[in-house]
């Protein structure tokens, strides 16, 4: 794996016919991938931003948001 800017990118992995088409498959998958997986990732993120709210709502103190965030 290489790394260009911050992505994994897959360089060529032999001299064959196959070898740059499978390339181009795997980076355009991995990039898609790591789309996916960052849009997973802010999603989780906004869920609970809305949940340590409504636990404010209720009354319960950021001190114990943080501690129930904790792993």
């Amino acid at each position: 794996m290489l790394t260009q800017n911050g992505d994994a990118r897959a360089g060529l992995c032999g001299g064959d016919p196959v070898s740059p088409d499978a390339m181009v498959a795997f980076n355009v998958r991995a990039a898609a991938l790591v789309d996916s997986l960052s849009l997973y990732v802010r999603d989780l993120q906004q869920l609970a931003t809305a949940v340590a709210e409504s636990a404010r709502a209720y009354g319960v103190s950021d001190e114990d948001i943080a501690r129930s965030l904790e792993t």
